[in-house]
């Protein structure tokens, strides 16, 4: 089962160079040019992993919205600017992001990312027992 990501960044280029790589690395993707897209589609299709562009964007998806349902604890990295500092990056950590890379960034470290803040969000196998509409998570029980 591939893991479906939304790619939430405004700039159509870097955004459908995203979209077309990771779905040749086996993702399913959605993009989002706008916040309210990409809120209105973590809504829709409870994505395992959301690339963010914005913190803005980052700080609601973790707070919630009235209104709106989706998983608050779903990973996200966050893709920041190029003038990024120290600073700018242990912000986003603190409010939420599970990870952030700086702009200009390499596919490879970006896949590898992707797939590391998955690994951690996974639950491993026989860490979640199913049966019926009951899940049990026995690491956190």
């Amino acid at each position: 089962m591939s893991a479906a990501l939304i790619v939430a960044e405004p700039e159509t280029t870097t955004r459908g160079y995203l979209e077309r790589h990771l779905a040749d690395d086996g993702f399913e993707v959605l993009g989002a040019s706008a916040t309210a897209e990409a809120l209105a589609l973590a809504e829709q299709v409870r994505p395992d992993l959301v690339l963010v562009t914005e913190l803005e964007l980052c700080l609601r998806l973790r707070e919630g919205e009235p209104g709106r349902s989706w998983n608050r604890d779903v990973p996200v990295i966050l893709l920041g600017g190029e003038e990024a500092d120290v600073v700018d990056r242990v912000r986003a950590l603190e409010r939420g992001a599970d990870d952030y890379l700086v702009r200009p960034f390499s596919y490879e470290e970006l896949l590898a990312r992707i797939r590391a803040v998955l690994r951690r969000a996974t639950p491993r196998a026989g860490d979640l027992l199913v049966a019926g509409e009951i899940e049990i998570d026995r690491p956190t029980r």
